[in-house]
């Protein structure tokens, strides 16, 4: 799940909270990888979000506006 804000990612390595990333993002099949700076912000939760778990919401912390 994309956003302008951050991304979704169903992983099994899940980060914790305030952990920073680096993502790689390919967007097309012709378009250069986008490396874009997030911080987790949430993690999905097995009893509120079954399908969502596991994974991590992001939140991007470069992007121009």
């Amino acid at each position: 799940n994309l956003s302008g804000d951050g991304i979704f990612v169903y992983t099994r390595r899940v980060a914790p909270a305030g952990t920073r990333l680096t993502i790689d993002l390919s967007l097309g099949a012709k378009k250069l990888p986008l490396s874009v700076q997030g911080i987790v912000v949430w993690r999905a939760d097995k009893t509120l979000q079954p399908r969502l778990y596991p994974g991590m919401g992001i939140k991007f912390t470069d992007l121009a506006k």
